[in-house]
């Protein structure tokens, strides 16, 4: 996907408009959508002309007679690197699990690998805690981070390290489609969650690709 089809999807009117046509699955008219999204018709033409021109969208028109003009209704046309964010459950839910499915295809198509998905999620795990809790270890920070973007989990502490078996992933359904970008996408956040605490260091991670159950393990004596 080129920079202008990921920029037509940029403006918040327009993605939500190529959701609706997504969530449709047939052709629709400019006033449908219009009816739909609570804009203008005017409006709503203007953005789908922009989504036609990156290829977003393909026009049908139909004529009603020999009187009145022709009328064009639209359906969603993704280009290759959207199809599994337009096929996934995700898309069907909210705007935002349909924005992360295709930010995760569009990486994929740009050639992101796992190093790049690992740098990236170690970035965000060590965004996510304040500083302003130095006195927590590296284990309580995993486990308050992870639970709060959603993970369930269950902990067996030991006398040097803690092992992390996960019950349930939200990005489970993304996981499947794109393994590779989104487990190590995990697997960074819990470095970069573990990192900005004292005493801790992720020493195992089996991660979906595996075809295991998701687990990891945290060393808390570190010499």
């Amino acid at each position: 996907m080129d920079l202008a089809t990921y920029k037509a999807l940029g403006d918040d009117s327009r993605f939500a408009l190529f959701q609706a046509l997504q969530a449709a699955g047939t052709p629709c008219t400019a006033s449908e959508l219009a009816i739909g999204l609570g804009l203008h018709p005017n409006t709503v033409r203007l953005h789908l002309e922009r989504l036609r021109e990156v290829g977003l969208v393909t026009v049908e028109t139909e004529h009603l007679g020999a009187v009145g003009r022709p009328q064009h209704r639209y359906l969603a046309h993704p280009p290759a690197a959207l199809d599994g964010a337009r096929d996934s459950p995700e898309s069907r839910d909210t705007p935002h699990a349909l924005l992360a499915a295709v930010l995760v295809s569009l990486a994929e198509h740009e050639g992101a690998g796992p190093d790049e998905a690992r740098a990236a999620g170690r970035e965000w795990g060590r965004a996510t805690e304040p500083d302003r809790y130095p006195a927590v270890s590296g284990a309580e920070r995993l486990q308050s981070g992870l639970r709060g973007i959603g993970f369930s989990f269950a902990v067996a502490e030991e006398p040097d390290a803690v092992r992390i078996t996960f019950a349930d992933c939200p990005f489970r359904d993304l996981a499947e489609q794109h393994p590779v970008l989104v487990c190590n996408l995990h697997r960074g956040l819990c470095e970069g969650l573990v990192e900005r605490s004292p005493g801790g260091r992720i020493s195992e991670f089996v991660a979906l690709t595996t075809n295991e159950p998701c687990r990891m393990a945290l060393e808390t004596a570190i010499p």
